[in-house]
């Protein structure tokens, strides 16, 4: 792999572009964990979620062990964030 980047210069390019778009995103996600709550963090989730999917008809299935794999806490936190959220006045997730 190393003699092909060296020999192609496009591909090199792409590669080494792509290594620092996946930097960013750990800088982010790393700096995201860091700096806002669990209820911050799954606002954005479900945010980032809704926007990926807004032509849809509806939302794609999304378990609460799957958000709290995203987001970095355990189910149990999501399930009493969603209940909160819920109670609050904002729409059901499911």
């Amino acid at each position: 792999m190393l003699h092909t980047l060296h020999k192609d210069v496009d591909l090199c390019d792409a590669f080494i572009s792509s290594l620092i778009e996946l930097r960013v995103r750990v800088q982010e996600t790393f700096a995201n964990t860091l700096l806002y709550s669990s209820e911050e963090r799954l606002a954005r989730a479900l945010s980032s979620i809704a926007q990926s999917h807004k032509d849809a008809q509806a939302w794609p299935k999304v378990t609460q062990q799957e958000l709290a794999n995203l987001i970095g806490v355990t189910r149990q936190r999501v399930d009493v964030l969603l209940k909160r959220f819920r109670e609050s006045g904002g729409h059901s997730w499911r």
